[in-house]
Protein backbone atom coordinates (compact mmCIF):
# COMPACT_ATOMS: atom_id res chain seq x y z
CA UNK A 1 0.00 0.00 0.00
CA UNK A 2 1.56 3.46 -1.33
CA UNK A 3 1.03 5.80 1.77
CA UNK A 4 2.95 8.75 0.51
CA UNK A 5 2.92 10.66 -3.12
CA UNK A 6 6.03 11.60 -2.47
CA UNK A 7 8.93 12.97 0.16
CA UNK A 8 7.46 16.70 -0.14
CA UNK A 9 3.75 14.96 0.74
CA UNK A 10 5.39 12.66 3.82
CA UNK A 11 7.18 15.87 4.88
CA UNK A 12 4.37 18.40 4.88
CA UNK A 13 2.36 15.79 6.86
CA UNK A 14 5.23 15.40 9.35
CA UNK A 15 5.47 19.43 9.52
CA UNK A 16 1.75 19.18 10.56
CA UNK A 17 1.99 16.94 13.07
CA UNK A 18 4.98 19.21 14.61
CA UNK A 19 3.11 22.09 14.48
CA UNK A 20 3.09 23.20 18.00
CA UNK A 21 7.04 23.73 17.21
CA UNK A 22 6.16 26.34 15.31
CA UNK A 23 8.45 29.09 15.35
CA UNK A 24 9.90 28.04 18.58
CA UNK A 25 13.99 28.07 19.06
CA UNK A 26 14.63 25.08 17.08
CA UNK A 27 16.52 23.63 13.65
CA UNK A 28 15.58 20.82 11.59
CA UNK A 29 18.06 18.38 10.50
CA UNK A 30 17.85 16.19 7.48
CA UNK A 31 19.64 13.22 6.50
CA UNK A 32 21.35 12.85 2.77
CA UNK A 33 19.81 12.38 0.36
CA UNK A 34 16.14 11.81 0.57
CA UNK A 35 15.49 12.66 4.39
CA UNK A 36 16.94 16.63 3.15
CA UNK A 37 13.60 16.69 1.40
CA UNK A 38 11.49 15.57 3.82
CA UNK A 39 13.24 17.90 6.63
CA UNK A 40 12.21 20.74 3.67
CA UNK A 41 8.83 20.61 3.97
CA UNK A 42 9.02 20.65 7.98
CA UNK A 43 11.71 23.90 7.88
CA UNK A 44 9.27 25.76 5.68
CA UNK A 45 6.10 24.86 7.68
CA UNK A 46 7.60 25.46 11.03
CA UNK A 47 9.49 28.83 10.13
CA UNK A 48 13.12 26.85 10.83
CA UNK A 49 16.35 26.59 9.50
CA UNK A 50 17.09 23.86 7.69
CA UNK A 51 20.67 22.03 7.95
CA UNK A 52 22.25 18.56 7.33
CA UNK A 53 22.92 16.02 9.96
CA UNK A 54 25.58 13.98 8.58
CA UNK A 55 26.21 10.08 9.15
CA UNK A 56 27.52 7.17 6.71
CA UNK A 57 27.32 3.41 7.59
CA UNK A 58 30.38 1.05 6.86
CA UNK A 59 29.82 -2.05 5.23
CA UNK A 60 31.04 -5.50 6.50
CA UNK A 61 34.83 -6.29 5.30
CA UNK A 62 33.80 -9.21 2.98
CA UNK A 63 30.66 -8.14 2.41
CA UNK A 64 30.01 -4.20 1.97
CA UNK A 65 26.33 -3.93 1.29
CA UNK A 66 25.82 -5.40 4.57
CA UNK A 67 26.45 -2.48 7.28
CA UNK A 68 27.63 -3.06 10.51
CA UNK A 69 28.05 -0.21 12.05
CA UNK A 70 27.74 4.07 10.90
CA UNK A 71 30.25 6.65 11.81
CA UNK A 72 28.43 10.65 12.67
CA UNK A 73 30.31 13.95 11.59
CA UNK A 74 32.10 14.04 14.75
CA UNK A 75 33.16 10.37 14.79
CA UNK A 76 30.61 9.18 17.00
CA UNK A 77 30.05 5.07 15.97
CA UNK A 78 27.83 2.97 16.53
CA UNK A 79 27.14 -1.09 15.11
CA UNK A 80 26.09 -4.20 15.63
CA UNK A 81 28.14 -4.93 18.91
CA UNK A 82 28.61 -8.90 17.82
CA UNK A 83 30.48 -7.80 14.58
CA UNK A 84 32.56 -5.08 16.00
CA UNK A 85 33.64 -7.92 18.26
CA UNK A 86 34.93 -9.59 15.87
CA UNK A 87 35.73 -7.11 13.38
CA UNK A 88 39.53 -6.26 13.01
CA UNK A 89 39.93 -2.75 14.86
CA UNK A 90 43.02 -1.11 12.43
CA UNK A 91 40.59 -1.98 9.71
CA UNK A 92 37.20 -0.54 11.33
CA UNK A 93 39.21 2.70 12.67
CA UNK A 94 40.68 2.85 8.78
CA UNK A 95 36.86 2.67 7.53
CA UNK A 96 35.78 5.40 10.27
CA UNK A 97 38.35 7.73 8.90
CA UNK A 98 37.58 7.57 5.36
CA UNK A 99 33.57 7.93 6.31
CA UNK A 100 34.42 11.16 7.94
CA UNK A 101 36.21 12.50 4.99
CA UNK A 102 33.29 11.69 3.00
CA UNK A 103 31.50 13.60 5.22
CA UNK A 104 33.28 16.75 5.00
CA UNK A 105 33.81 16.54 1.94
CA UNK A 106 29.66 16.17 1.47
CA UNK A 107 29.12 19.17 3.61
CA UNK A 108 31.43 21.08 1.62
CA UNK A 109 29.73 20.07 -1.45
CA UNK A 110 26.23 21.39 0.17
CA UNK A 111 27.09 23.72 2.40
CA UNK A 112 29.92 25.53 1.15
CA UNK A 113 31.74 28.38 3.66
CA UNK A 114 28.98 27.45 6.24
CA UNK A 115 30.01 25.88 9.65
CA UNK A 116 27.89 23.22 11.26
CA UNK A 117 25.26 24.67 12.86
CA UNK A 118 24.88 25.29 16.68
CA UNK A 119 22.88 22.92 18.40
CA UNK A 120 22.82 23.73 22.27
CA UNK A 121 19.76 24.83 24.39
CA UNK A 122 18.28 24.20 20.76
CA UNK A 123 14.93 22.10 19.75
CA UNK A 124 16.28 19.71 17.18
CA UNK A 125 14.10 17.65 14.70
CA UNK A 126 16.00 15.13 12.66
CA UNK A 127 14.16 14.25 9.79
CA UNK A 128 14.14 11.71 7.05
CA UNK A 129 12.11 9.45 4.40
CA UNK A 130 12.12 6.69 5.96
CA UNK A 131 14.35 4.00 8.69
CA UNK A 132 15.36 0.55 7.82
CA UNK A 133 18.13 -0.53 10.10
CA UNK A 134 18.68 2.99 12.06
CA UNK A 135 22.49 2.47 12.23
CA UNK A 136 22.91 5.74 10.06
CA UNK A 137 20.42 7.95 12.04
CA UNK A 138 21.57 6.47 15.45
CA UNK A 139 25.05 8.09 14.77
CA UNK A 140 23.52 11.31 13.76
CA UNK A 141 21.81 11.22 16.88
CA UNK A 142 24.23 10.45 19.39
CA UNK A 143 26.23 13.65 17.67
CA UNK A 144 23.71 15.80 18.21
CA UNK A 145 23.18 15.03 21.93
CA UNK A 146 26.67 15.45 22.80
CA UNK A 147 25.57 19.12 21.41
CA UNK A 148 23.64 19.46 24.86
CA UNK A 149 20.31 20.47 22.60
CA UNK A 150 17.29 20.91 24.66
CA UNK A 151 15.26 18.73 22.61
CA UNK A 152 15.70 15.82 20.33
CA UNK A 153 12.46 14.79 18.20
CA UNK A 154 12.93 12.57 15.29
CA UNK A 155 10.67 12.88 12.79
CA UNK A 156 9.95 10.05 9.72
CA UNK A 157 7.03 8.54 7.78
CA UNK A 158 7.50 4.74 8.11
CA UNK A 159 10.31 2.51 10.19
CA UNK A 160 10.43 -1.04 11.45
CA UNK A 161 8.82 -1.51 14.39
CA UNK A 162 11.31 -2.78 16.40
CA UNK A 163 13.71 0.00 14.69
CA UNK A 164 10.93 2.59 15.42
CA UNK A 165 11.00 1.36 19.33
CA UNK A 166 15.37 1.62 19.46
CA UNK A 167 15.22 4.97 18.27
CA UNK A 168 12.20 6.18 20.32
CA UNK A 169 14.29 5.04 23.61
CA UNK A 170 17.05 7.55 22.05
CA UNK A 171 15.17 10.59 21.74
CA UNK A 172 12.95 13.28 23.71
CA UNK A 173 10.38 12.80 21.03
CA UNK A 174 9.40 10.34 18.02
CA UNK A 175 7.31 10.81 15.11
CA UNK A 176 6.30 8.40 13.01
CA UNK A 177 2.97 7.41 10.63
CA UNK A 178 4.04 4.14 10.19
CA UNK A 179 5.24 1.16 11.94
CA UNK A 180 4.87 -2.21 10.75
CA UNK A 181 5.97 -5.34 12.36
CA UNK A 182 9.58 -6.60 10.51
CA UNK A 183 8.23 -9.20 9.05
CA UNK A 184 5.63 -6.98 6.83
CA UNK A 185 8.11 -3.89 6.02
CA UNK A 186 7.35 -4.51 2.25
CA UNK A 187 10.60 -4.94 1.71
CA UNK A 188 11.90 -1.78 1.94
CA UNK A 189 11.15 2.00 2.28
CA UNK A 190 10.16 2.61 -1.23
CA UNK A 191 7.50 0.62 -1.30
CA UNK A 192 5.58 3.27 0.90
CA UNK A 193 5.72 5.94 -2.05
CA UNK A 194 4.42 6.30 -4.96
CA UNK A 195 7.19 8.25 -6.28
CA UNK A 196 10.59 7.47 -4.61
CA UNK A 197 13.12 9.09 -7.21
CA UNK A 198 16.93 8.80 -6.51
CA UNK A 199 17.97 12.61 -5.62
CA UNK A 200 20.84 14.13 -6.93
CA UNK A 201 23.23 16.43 -5.55
CA UNK A 202 21.72 19.14 -7.91
CA UNK A 203 18.30 18.91 -5.92
CA UNK A 204 19.47 19.04 -2.74
CA UNK A 205 21.64 21.91 -3.42
CA UNK A 206 18.41 23.66 -5.03
CA UNK A 207 16.69 23.04 -1.82
CA UNK A 208 19.28 24.53 0.42
CA UNK A 209 20.03 27.75 -1.65
CA UNK A 210 16.27 28.17 -2.10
Amino acid sequence: MKLFKNRKEAGYLLAKALESYREQDLIVLGLPRGGVLVASEIASFLKAPLDLAFARKIGHPLQEEYAIAAVSENGYLVGNSRELEITDKKWLEEEKEKAIAEIKRRRSTYLPQRPQPVLTDKIVIIADDGIATGLTLQAAIQDIKSQQPKKVIVAVPVSPKSTAELIADQVDEFVCFQTDPDYLFLGGISAYYEDFHQVSDREILDILLS
